[in-house]
C-alpha cells in the first residue's frame, strides 16, 4: 500500500513499518496498545480479526509461553515464545512449524488481552497456557488438527 495511511469504514489502515514504529514508541512510554490482528499464524488460539492488547514487559521477565510482539528477520511478528537461551528468544506461531529467532532486546511487548467480537479470550490463564504448551509439543500432528478444526468451523457456520 505504500507509506500513506488510509481510512476505510472508520478503520485506519497503515503501512506496517510506520504502524509498528508507533506501537513501539507507545509501549516504551508505558502505554497499552490495542489493535486488530491480521494473519493466521497464531491459529487456533488467535485468529485474523481478533482485537489484541500488547503491554511492555521487562526483558528479564520474558518466559516461554508468552505471546510476544518482536522484531525478527521476517519483520515484526506476534508469535509465542517457545524457548529462551541467554539473550536469544525462539518464537513460533501456533499454526507454524518453523521457529524464528530474535533477541530479548527486540521484543517490543507481550500479549495482555484479546477479544473476538464481544467475547474476551483468556489466553493467559493457566489452562490456556497449558493447552498452548501441549499444542507446541504435538507439532507434527497440528497440520491435520488445524485442517479438521477449519472444516468443523465452516460446518458450524454453514459455509460447506
Amino acid at each position: 500500500m505504500g507509506a500513506e495511511n488510509s481510512r476505510n469504514n472508520g478503520t485506519i489502515v497503515a503501512n506496517n513499518e510506520l504502524f509498528f514504529q508507533e506501537v513501539e514508541t507507545l509501549l516504551k512510554e508505558g502505554k497499552k496498545v490495542t489493535f486488530r490482528l491480521k494473519g493466521g499464524s497464531m491459529r487456533p488460539f488467535l485468529r485474523d480479526g481478533d482485537v489484541i492488547r500488547i503491554v511492555q514487559k521487562p526483558y528479564d521477565q520474558l518466559r516461554p509461553g508468552d505471546i510476544a510482539l518482536a522484531h525478527t528477520d521476517l519483520g515484526v511478528l506476534l508469535h509465542r515464545i517457545v524457548a529462551i537461551n541467554g539473550e536469544q528468544v525462539h518464537l513460533l506461531g501456533d499454526a507454524n512449524r518453523q521457529q524464528e529467532l530474535t533477541e530479548r532486546r527486540k521484543v517490543m511487548g507481550v500479549f495482555d488481552a484479546a477479544w473476538r467480537g464481544e467475547k474476551s479470550l483468556h489466553l493467559n490463564s493457566v489452562t490456556m497456557r497449558t493447552l498452548a504448551l501441549y499444542w507446541y509439543k504435538i507439532r507434527p500432528l497440528r497440520r491435520y488438527l488445524l485442517g479438521a478444526y477449519e472444516i468443523c468451523r465452516r460446518l458450524r457456520k454453514g459455509n460447506i
